[in-house]
């Protein structure tokens, strides 16, 4: 982690992505509002699918915390369009499941 301020897992509270690689905050999970992050950590794969979510047909692989194993959000592993294609590799995180930790102000 680089930042001071990470989010953690709201279940045991294991470090998961930087506050500093958030690319957006806008984004829908199954449970609500959820962030894109660039990469995070302390995150396993579980399920791979072919998924259609609100913007397209996107091969995704859910993923759980390495600590509890709670179910976080999932992974962008393909897209099918184009214009949605910068999310491959990046990782979708519910913002239920995530608690924020460091220096806030």
């Amino acid at each position: 982690m680089t930042s001071k301020r990470v989010y953690t897992c709201s279940n045991c509270g294991a470090e998961l992505a930087d506050e500093g690689n958030i690319i957006s905050k806008s984004f829908q999970g199954r449970l609500g509002t959820a962030f894109l992050f660039e990469k995070a950590i302390n995150t396993y794969q579980s399920l791979i699918e072919h998924r259609q979510l609100t913007s397209g047909i996107h091969k995704v692989a859910d993923l759980r915390c390495k600590a509890c194993s709670v179910l976080l959000g999932w992974k962008y592993l393909e897209a099918k369009e184009e214009s949605q294609r910068y999310k491959e590799g990046r990782v979708l995180l519910e913002k239920i499941r995530l608690q924020k930790k460091g220096d806030w102000f």
